[in-house]
C-alpha cells in the first residue's frame, strides 16, 4: 500500500440547472450538465496506523474569499472530509470485510493537508470534490479495494456515498456528466471540452436557503414525464452542441436555452431563488453578467452564461478554439472593469 498520497481536486460547472419538483422526502429532482474545470484545489493525505485525524489547511486566495471557509476546518470532526473518511470506515467493513481486514483495521488513522484555491459556498462544489479526491486517494492507496474496481460494489458505492453528498460520485470520475435524479442518475459524456471564463465574487449563497426558497410543489407522475421530456430534449441538443458543434435548437420556450441579446443564458432555477433572498449581492452578479457579456459581443461573439450551481459564481463557455484565445484577453479586460471579482479563464 501507499501510505501517503497527492491528489488535485477540480471545480465544476453546471451547463443549466433545472429542478421540475420535488420528492415526498423533500429532496429535489435535478437536471444539470455538470462539467470539470482546470481549477483546482490540492490535498496531500497520511493513512496512519493509529486511531486519529487530523486536518489542516492554507489559502494564497485574497481574505475577502476565504471567509466562508474558515468555519469549515474550526471542527475537524464536522468537516465533511473526515466525515467521508469516517463512514467509508464503516462502509468498508459492513460491505467489503476482507479488504477492511487487511487495510483499514491496521491504517485506522489520517492525516489530510489540503491546500485550497476554490472558494466555497460558491457554487462550485469544492467540498464534494475534496471529499471525492479523499476516496480515489483511498482507490490510490490500497490497490486491492473493490468499490472501484468491481461493478457489483461500485453501484452500491455510488449509491450509499449519496448521504455524504449528491455531488460526490460525480467528482468519481473525471469527465462531464448529464446528473439526474438527487445526484444518482448520470452519464458520462467524455467528448464534451469547455473553453470560457469563470467569475467568483467575495461572496457566496448558502445552498440550504436557496433550496428552502424554491417553493417546488410534488408532482404527479404524468407531469413529472411531460416535465422531464422537454428537459431533457433540451439537454440533448446541448450535449450535442458541446460535443459535435451541432447549432442549437431554436425552439420556443425552452425550459433551458434563452436568447438574451448578445448571449445565450443556460437556465439555473437559483438564479431567481438568489434574486428573492439577496437582491443586493444578485444585483452585483446582473451587472456582471451584463460586462462579460458585452466584452464578448466587442469580439463579435455569443457566449452560453450561466450561474454555477446554487451560486454564487457565475461563468461562459465558448466551444471553438478562437473564443478560447478571446476569453483570455477577455478576463484580463474584465479583472480591471470588475476587480472585486476573481476571474479564471479555462
Amino acid at each position: 500500500m501507499i501510505e501517503k498520497v497527492s491528489i488535485s481536486s477540480p471545480a465544476k460547472i453546471n451547463l443549466g440547472l433545472i429542478i421540475p419538483f420535488k420528492y415526498e422526502n423533500g429532496f429535489h429532482h435535478i437536471v444539470s450538465l455538470f462539467v470539470p474545470i482546470p481549477f483546482y484545489d490540492h490535498l496531500e493525505i497520511n493513512f496512519l496506523p493509529e486511531e486519529c485525524y487530523e486536518l489542516t489547511w492554507e489559502s494564497t486566495l485574497d481574505e475577502k474569499f476565504k471567509s466562508g471557509m474558515q468555519s469549515a476546518f474550526d471542527q475537524p470532526e464536522k468537516n465533511l472530509l473526515i466525515k467521508t473518511w469516517t463512514w467509508f470506515k464503516e462502509w468498508s467493513r459492513e460491505n467489503d470485510p476482507g479488504f477492511w481486514h487487511k487495510y483499514i483495521r491496521n491504517y485506522p488513522g489520517i492525516r489530510i493537508h489540503i491546500q485550497k484555491s476554490i472558494p466555497s459556498p460558491s457554487g462550485l462544489g469544492g467540498g464534494s470534490s475534496n471529499a471525492a479526491s479523499l476516496l480515489r486517494a483511498i482507490y490510490a492507496a490500497f490497490p486491492e479495494n473493490h468499490f472501484y474496481k468491481d461493478e457489483k460494489y461500485q453501484l452500491k458505492f455510488n449509491t450509499d456515498v449519496l448521504k455524504l453528498g449528491a455531488d460526490i460520485p460525480f467528482f468519481l470520475g473525471d469527465s462531464p456528466a448529464l446528473i439526474s435524479g438527487i445526484g444518482e442518475i448520470f452519464s458520462r459524456h467524455p467528448g464534451i471540452s469547455v473553453h470560457g471564463i469563470l467569475g467568483i465574487p467575495p461572496f457566496g449563497f448558502a445552498t440550504s436557503r436557496m433550496y428552502s426558497n424554491l417553493k417546488k410543489a410534488l408532482q404527479s407522475a404524468h407531469d413529472k414525464k411531460n416535465s422531464l421530456s422537454i428537459i431533457h430534449r433540451d439537454f440533448a441538443d446541448l450535449i450535442e452542441y458541446m460535443t459535435n458543434g451541432m447549432a442549437l435548437q431554436k425552439r420556443e420556450a425552452s425550459p433551458l436555452l434563452q436568447k438574451r441579446g448578445e448571449y445565450i443564458w443556460l437556465e439555473n432555477e437559483f438564479w431567481d431563488a438568489g434574486m428573492s433572498l439577496f437582491p443586493d449581492m444578485s444585483g452585483i452578479l446582473q451587472v456582471a453578467v451584463r460586462t462579460m457579456a458585452d466584452c464578448f459581443a466587442q469580439e463579435k461573439i455569443i457566449p452560453l452564461i450561466s450561474m454555477s450551481g446554487s451560486g454564487s459564481s457565475i461563468f461562459c463557455i465558448i466551444r471553438n478554439a478562437e473564443g478560447a484565445q478571446a476569453a483570455i484577453s477577455i478576463q484580463k479586460k474584465l479583472k480591471i472593469l470588475i476587480p472585486d471579482f476573481m476571474w479564471i479563464s479555462y
